[in-house]
């Protein structure tokens, strides 16, 4: 009977967790939730990202069909013109646009370029052929 009682003290003793195991755990819990918060700032990044590329085409493909709306004749008048507008305000971001016609007076070719003026987006255009049908 005194063997027993020895060894249920000796496993009384080992219960429960040693400093050591609960900072080795404490190490790995840490190092899993910083690969998570990295990874979960990368893709918020590139979502925000997307998504202002997705507004600057959105505004490019605006910016382009309210320009060749006009009548062919009128834009003929302007060819060789080249007009930057005063800054427009878009939510998210304001940016100024460069409207400039090319072409001869049956073929044109109308240009829109937007110019955020937030340091964080960056220029982009896009060129659309006007056609004469008669």
């Amino acid at each position: 009977m005194n063997e027993r009682g020895n060894q249920r003290s000796m496993s009384s003793d080992r219960a429960g967790f040693s400093i050591l195991e609960i900072l080795i755990a404490l190490v790995v819990l840490t190092v899993a939730v910083m690969s998570l918060s990295t990874v979960s700032l990368a893709a918020a990044r590139q979502g925000r990202r997307i998504s202002g590329r997705s507004f600057e085409i959105g505004l490019l493909t605006q910016e382009i069909d309210r320009a060749v709306a006009a009548p062919i004749e009128s834009l003929a008048v302007k060819i060789g013109q080249t007009r930057l507008d005063t800054p427009v305000v878009a939510a998210p971001w304001t940016y100024a646009r460069r409207v400039t016609i090319s072409g001869r007076a049956d073929s044109l070719t109308v240009g829109v370029t937007i110019l955020p003026l937030s340091p964080l987006q960056r220029p982009d255009s896009i060129a659309q052929t006007v056609l004469r049908t008669r």
